[in-house]
């Protein structure tokens, strides 16, 4: 329950007795999306979390469906998946629990829009260039053999964090059961300060892991990068801890 209230709060805000009202009468329910959308999220929702037994597959993508066809500028995208299914889970037992989930969603989609990079490629690419260089400043601070390995393949590992990272709230990295704790804490970060807080948390994951991503792939950077952007992170609480206030 209170973390049923965060959530509202922070991601609907105080007029959730009129969206719940909108998503009753106009949204809920409407399927009105492409054959080619329709097998993709299909696809898409057993392999969400495909570790993992969630709930409500059906009404997982019934959300993603209604969404799709309300906002087809956004439609669907693959990871949306991942927003879902976590918001479900924190909704489905509640009453007017997929109003709450499909405006939760919407709120969470604006907020990481700019990190789509087919919303709008000039405000991707300044993100990618601003954030992720000094992101990979501080990475040749603090572990400089890594800084200069991923030097080497910079373009594809900036537009691969953005999208697989920030744009997903880590969420095909934190283990599951330490998943919500994360996303407690980035829900009541302000949306100007979330670039900053999403280079933080990357920062410490990056760094705690170099020693043995490096011997690991022997200097490669192509594996390297790879590694990176697989890794499983645990201990979401100390995590949060190092990052700081």
């Amino acid at each position: 329950m209170q973390r049923q209230k965060l959530w509202r709060n922070r991601l609907i805000g105080k007029d959730l007795t009129y969206k719940r009202h909108v998503y009753e009468k106009y949204i809920q329910g409407r399927t009105e999306v492409s054959e080619s959308t329709l097998q993709t999220i299909l696809a898409d929702i057993p392999r969400t979390f495909g570790e993992k037994e969630t709930f409500g597959d059906d009404i997982i993508q019934q959300l993603l469906m209604e969404y799709a066809t309300v906002q087809a500028g956004d439609c669907y995208l693959q990871g949306f998946s991942y927003f879902m299914s976590l918001i479900w889970q924190v909704f489905r037992l509640s009453d007017n629990a997929k109003a709450d989930s499909f405006w939760c969603f919407c709120k969470i989609v604006g907020i990481v829009r700019p990190m789509k990079p087919d919303f709008n490629s000039k405000w991707f690419d300044w993100n990618r260039k601003c954030w992720i260089n000094l992101l990979v400043k501080e990475i040749r601070k603090k572990r400089p053999l890594l800084g200069s390995i991923i030097d080497e393949e910079l373009e594809i590992f900036s537009s691969l964090i953005l999208v697989k990272w920030y744009m997903l709230w880590f969420s095909q990295n934190i283990v599951y059961e330490e998943l919500m704790t994360l996303w407690d804490f980035l829900i009541t970060v302000p949306p100007d300060k979330l670039m900053l807080t999403y280079n933080m948390i990357a920062l410490v994951i990056i760094e705690q892991a170099a020693d043995d991503i490096v011997y690991k792939c022997d200097g490669q950077s192509t594996l390297v990068i790879n590694n990176i952007l697989n890794l499983k992170i645990y201990n979401v609480n100390n995590l949060l801890k190092l990052i700081g206030p």
